[in-house]
């Protein structure tokens, strides 16, 4: 059951995972807003990412996320967020975003998603017809779950790593955790 106190349910993996499209379908099933943490802050920074996935200034979007959650809550008191614990710097480096906005965040679930690094390659590659290599975004997934586990601990909050088939399977599983009818809490 969703709680009537304001909830994030945060929605978090690497790039090309395919966050945005379950994140879509999940929206619909349990009738919850869904939004996406780079739309957010590129609604009001005017910096776009697109394809190059690199961010000047992760401490000042993150501000700007938290005032959009914020403002957003006004209206609605349970959301999907898509998101990072870790991004890409100018240098192709992983770089982590900063705990304060997951201590901020009203976080009451997280869902990390993973793949195959082949995987997620070949849907960036169609996607965002970019090449990235295999160890970066090894390195990505790797940092991304150490900080999915780190910020679950840290800031008690449930969490389930959930390995993506690409099928019905990943919403039903998905959507059983987050309106706490089970899932795998990891």
């Amino acid at each position: 059951m969703i709680s009537n106190e304001n909830s994030v349910f945060f929605i978090a993996g690497v790039y090309g995972v395919g966050k945005s499209s379950l994140c879509e379908s999940l929206s619909v099933t349990l009738n919850i807003q869904c939004y996406s943490a780079s739309d957010l802050i590129s609604a009001r920074s005017g910096e776009f990412y697109g394809t190059n996935k690199v961010v000047r200034n992760a401490e000042f979007n993150q501000n700007i996320l938290l005032d959009s959650v914020a403002n957003i809550m006004l209206v609605h008191k349970s959301i999907l967020l898509t998101g990072h614990f870790c991004i890409f710097n100018k240098l192709m480096e992983v770089e982590l975003l900063p705990e304060f906005v997951f201590e901020t965040l009203p976080l009451r679930k997280i869902v990390l998603l993973e793949a195959d690094d082949s995987i997620v390659l070949t849907h960036l590659k169609n996607r965002d017809n970019k090449q990235y290599l295999l160890e970066q975004i090894s390195h990505l997934r790797e940092s991304e779950k150490e900080q999915a586990l780190k910020v679950a601990n840290k800031f008690s909050v449930p969490l389930l790593v959930h390995k993506m088939v690409y099928s019905n399977d990943d919403m039903e599983s998905v959507k059983d955790f987050i309106s706490g009818n089970g899932g795998k809490i990891k």
